[in-house]
C-alpha cells in the first residue's frame, strides 16, 4: 500500500486538474480555503478576504451629503488601490419579491405585543404588509476587501514562503489532500490587510454610513 497510495494520489490529482479545467464541480468556482482570523478568510493562494456589510446612511442624504460620502470613500480607497495587491468588490442586491420577510421582521415586535395583550389585529398587520410590499424592496450591499500576496515585494514573499515551510516542518503536519489547508495564510500579510479593513470601516463611520465588519462564519 505504501507503493500504491502515491500512485493513486497522483491519478486523483490529474483527474481533479482535468475536472477543474472543465468546471465540473461548483467547488472549482470558489477559491476560499479556510479562516485566517476572526474577520478574515484566506484563499488558496494566500490572499486575505474580509467582508463589510453596508446597512445605509445614518442621516438623510441630500446632494451635499452624497458628495461628502463620495469624496470620503474615494479618499479612503484611493491610497490602497493605487498600490498593487489590494482590490475591492462591491455586491449590491435589489429584490422586490423578498421584501415581505423584511417587513414582517419590522412588525414582529408589534405583532408579539398584540398577541400578549390578546388583541386580534392580524388582519390590520397583513393589510399593512401587503400595502408596503407595493412600495418597498429588499436591498443589501457588501464590500469584499482583498489583500493579495502581490502586495509584497518578491524578496518578502520568498522569505514568507520559506518561513511557512519551516513552520510546517517543525509542526510535523501531514499533507491533507481533501481538507482545508489551515496554513494557507501568509502572516506577513495580516497587518497590511487588517489596517486596510480598519481604515475603510472607520471612514464609513466618519461619513455617517453604518457598516459592519462580518465575522468569518457570517461572511
Amino acid at each position: 500500500m505504501a507503493f500504491v497510495d502515491p500512485i493513486l494520489n497522483n491519478i486523483d490529482a490529474i483527474l481533479a486538474w482535468i475536472g477543474s479545467g472543465l468546471g465540473q464541480n461548483s467547488d472549482y468556482y470558489c477559491t476560499l480555503e479556510s479562516a485566517d482570523s476572526r474577520h478574515a478568510l484566506v484563499t488558496r493562494d494566500g490572499s486575505l478576504v474580509s467582508i463589510v456589510r453596508v446597512h445605509g446612511a445614518t442621516e438623510l442624504v441630500g446632494q451635499q451629503e452624497f458628495n461628502d460620502i463620495h469624496e470620503g470613500l474615494i479618499g479612503s480607497l484611493a491610497p490602497a488601490l493605487s498600490r498593487p495587491g489590494h482590490a475591492v468588490q462591491v455586491y449590491f442586491s435589489y429584490d422586490s419579491e423578498q421584501v415581505e420577510k423584511d417587513i414582517r421582521n419590522v412588525f414582529k415586535p408589534a405583532m408579539a405585543t398584540c398577541r400578549r395583550l390578546k388583541m386580534d389585529l392580524n388582519d390590520l398587520f397583513e393589510e399593512r404588509i401587503r400595502h408596503m410590499q407595493r412600495f418597498c424592496s429588499s436591498e443589501s450591499c457588501f464590500y469584499v476587501i482583498w489583500t493579495r500576496p502581490s502586495s509584497m515585494i518578491k524578496q518578502q514573499l520568498d522569505h514568507a514562503n520559506k518561513q511557512k515551510v519551516e513552520r510546517l516542518k517543525e509542526a510535523q503536519l501531514p499533507l491533507l489532500h481533501n481538507a482545508q489547508n489551515i496554513s494557507a495564510g501568509i502572516p506577513e500579510l495580516r497587518e497590511t490587510h487588517d489596517s486596510f479593513v480598519r481604515s475603510l470601516v472607520n471612514d464609513f463611520r466618519d461619513v455617517n454610513i453604518y457598516a459592519v465588519l462580518l465575522d468569518v462564519h457570517t461572511a
